[in-house]
């Protein structure tokens, strides 16, 4: 369905060193977000790995890991 459309992932990290999820999704809206938050009351940031995010959709409770694209 378009309601969980596409999503395209990069990290990159805040000055104090932290990891940052950076999610583009297919409505072209631009979402941040760390580890463990919720952006856009849509997507829970499970987990920031060093080549993946794990997205958790909040509304279904469906998890899915997005591959990074090139930083």
């Amino acid at each position: 369905s378009d309601e969980d459309g596409t999503v395209e992932v990069w990290t990159v990290e805040n000055k104090a060193g932290v990891k940052v999820a950076v999610l583009v999704t297919d409505r072209r809206e631009v979402l941040t977000g760390q580890a463990g938050q919720v952006v856009a009351n849509r997507y829970r940031i499970a987990r920031i790995g060093l080549e993946s995010v794990d997205l958790e959709d909040v509304a279904s409770g469906q998890s899915r890991r997005v591959p990074l694209k090139g930083n």
